[in-house]
């Protein structure tokens, strides 16, 4: 029997809506485990410390507060399967953002500047190191990122296709040193001491999956830039 055309389509389009609607569920279980992990390292640092937090909790809670909240939220923010903000325009998405994308630096900085500060010894490990990395591709990835916003007016330089390319790049590469810190941090006694073996491998689990699924849209956006261009 001959399928027809518009069957043909309709099963196309369910087939899209199928996976779209797998993408709305797991970017929400996304959401779900960074605010687990969020709130969860903010615990065990006033279990260990009371209101007087010390420099290594202060260190360990901005990092998470910053990388994994609000860099991530801001990643998802742009996502069209996120259910937080799909509602918004594409402008008011990108200005949540870029509004995101400033606060996480900013905590991200305060937390290094906390145990750079009150410590003596720097860039011992590899999670300092690649901590130290992540902070300093943060510059570049901003810089890009707010001229980006001009991208229309910089276009007789640099088309805007090729400039939101470069943010992308840059940004992707920002993300994925950062979190390889983090998981290096699930190591440090700070946290293994205090929550146990079990808990520190499904910590790792949780950050494994926060980083590879929030960057399939990032990626995918990459390739289709590049054949476009080329």
């Amino acid at each position: 029997m001959e399928t027809k055309p518009n069957e043909t389509k309709a099963n196309t389009l369910t087939v899209r809506q199928k996976i779209a609607y797998f993408s709305d569920h797991i970017t929400t279980v996304c959401h779900v485990l960074i605010l687990w992990y969020v709130l969860y390292t903010w615990y065990i640092a006033f279990i260990a410390d009371g209101w007087n937090l010390s420099n290594l909790s202060l260190h360990a809670t901005l990092y998470v507060q910053g990388w994994t909240f609000l860099m991530l939220e801001g990643i998802m923010a742009i996502s069209p399967n996120n259910v937080v903000s799909r509602h918004l325009s594409p402008d008011n998405r990108n200005r949540l953002h870029t509004v995101l994308q400033i606060m996480s630096a900013a905590f991200c900085l305060a937390g290094y500047l906390i145990l750079y500060l009150n410590s003596s010894r720097h860039l011992m490990t590899p999670h300092s190191k690649t901590g130290f990395a992540s902070l300093v591709l943060t510059l570049p990835t901003c810089i890009n990122g707010f001229t980006a916003l001009f991208a229309v007016e910089l276009k007789r330089f640099i088309s805007p296709g090729a400039h939101k390319l470069i943010h992308s790049v840059c940004g992707i590469a920002t993300f994925v040193v950062g979190t390889v810190s983090l998981y290096y941090g699930l190591d440090k006694g700070w946290y293994r001491f205090r929550v146990g073996e079990d808990t520190v491998k499904y910590t790792k689990a949780v950050i494994l999956f926060t980083l590879i699924w929030p960057m399939i849209q990032p990626l995918l956006t990459c390739f289709e830039r590049i054949r476009y261009m080329f």
